[in-house]
């Protein structure tokens, strides 16, 4: 008990180093006891300690606090419904939450839920709603995200194609001298009918002379 004692004390310092090598001290004199629910127990208490201590010092992103979390509900599992389960449990959902693994956060979400409705504890319940309620307003926030990513894309795609448009448009003013044909009745009269002539026109109608248009 010693080392745990030294390194939640040092924790709750805020020495984190000093704790993370309280704590890897006693689980390698814990590994050296008997395999017996009771060291099963107390490493579970170390390994919480530790999850605590490197989620504070490292993050979730840590490679080895997935170990620890990972460890301790493997313990969880061997001793039963043990009263820590939550805390493991409620500390895996932190991780894969934070790394944005969805599904999995989903499901370790639902399983709070479950277990605290178990236990009946109105603490462990609103805790547990509030990861459900965190990763659906994470769900929402990406899919209001995409909403307004595609609303963007759509938009340029428009003004694309609308410059497309206009660009097309003054060539043809320029290489057919559109503007004078649908603006005056008798250079129209002059103009050489041509396949090409007439696509330009077409595309340039909305700029004609209503005269030239009722021709």
């Amino acid at each position: 008990g010693y080392w745990l004692k030294a390194g939640q004390l040092a924790t709750a310092r805020s020495a984190l180093a000093e704790a993370t090598a309280h704590l890897h001290k006693g689980l390698e004199l814990l590994a050296k006891l008997p395999n017996l629910p009771e060291r099963a127990q107390i490493e579970l208490d170390f390994q919480l300690t530790l999850g605590a201590c490197l989620t504070s010092s490292k993050g979730f992103s840590a490679p080895e606090v997935q170990a620890v979390y990972d460890r301790a509900l493997e313990l969880c599992q061997g001793l039963g419904d043990a009263s820590e389960y939550f805390a493991a449990l409620h500390g895996m959902w932190w991780l894969r939450y934070t790394r944005g693994d969805a599904k999995i956060a989903c499901t370790l979400a639902e399983q709070l839920v479950r277990l605290a409705e178990r236990r009946g504890d109105t603490a462990l319940r609103i805790a547990a709603q509030a990861c459900k309620q965190a990763f659906l307003l994470k769900i929402r926030e990406a899919f209001a995200a995409s909403y307004k990513q595609l609303h963007e894309l759509r938009k340029q795609l428009a003004e694309l194609e609308a410059g497309e448009r206009e660009k097309a448009q003054r060539e043809d003013l320029l290489r057919y001298q559109v503007n004078e044909i649908v603006t005056s009745a008798e250079v129209l009269e002059r103009v050489q009918p041509s396949p090409a002539l007439l696509q330009a026109v077409l595309r340039t109608k909305h700029l004609m002379n209503p005269e030239v248009l009722a021709l």
